[in-house]
């Protein structure tokens, strides 16, 4: 596990006064923010990637990829980042057995922001994930202006977003903090903190548009 004072490598300083081009919480947001944030395609596997390292991954379209979620994460990792080794097991414990056993959709989907140093590191990597990621190509243009926008300086960081709005809903910080302490708690800790504390953080307009 790792140790809760564990703050992880701090890859670059890209404090800002203020987050660039994150949209209002006026919803429905227009589709095209996590396209234009992502970019247009993301790399989903076609295999569970337990099964084998290295396992083909297919591209899909940003939009049809994450049109199910209620919350998007970014996860800013990078496999040479021992931190981030530690961290990624614990977060995959979390979204599979989320996937599978509670949220199979309208749930969590996240998407790997990767720092690796080479496509074959990244694909490595990405191999031991089950979730999405931006390919490693259009990930060096994209990842210094996604960690700009939300106040990532380390690794390794997840940020939880609302997927209607856009807007951070469960900090880099706090969310560290959480999938330890659920972790450590098993699956019944995992399940409340996706229902009881998460989803609860979604603005009212958000949760009001899914009522409807």
């Amino acid at each position: 596990l790792v140790p809760d004072d564990d703050v992880g490598i701090v890859i670059e300083d890209t404090t800002s006064d203020k987050a660039k081009n994150l949209p209002s919480f006026d919803v429905p947001m227009e589709t095209s923010f996590f396209t234009n944030l992502l970019g247009p395609t993301l790399l989903s596997h076609n295999h569970h990637p337990q099964q084998q390292h290295g396992t083909i991954s297919s591209s899909v379209p940003t939009c049809k990829a994450l049109h199910n979620a209620r919350l998007i994460g970014l996860y800013f990792s990078a496999h040479w980042c021992g931190p981030c080794r530690s961290f990624t097991p614990m977060l995959c414990e979390l979204y599979t057995h989320l996937k599978e056993e509670v949220f199979s959709s309208h749930g969590l989907e996240i998407v790997f922001v990767s720092s690796d140093r080479d496509d074959q590191s990244f694909a490595h990597y990405f191999g031991t994930m089950p979730w999405l990621a931006i390919p490693y190509t259009a990930g060096r243009y994209l990842q210094k202006s996604i960690s700009m926008s939300y106040g990532v300086q380390g690794i390794p960081s997840l940020v939880i977003l609302d997927a209607l709005s856009g807007q951070i809903v469960v900090t880099k910080e706090q969310s560290r903090r959480d999938i330890m302490n659920a972790c450590r708690g098993g699956d019944a800790a995992i399940e409340d903190l996706m229902k009881n504390k998460w989803l609860e953080s979604l603005s009212p307009e958000t949760m009001d548009i899914y009522k409807i």
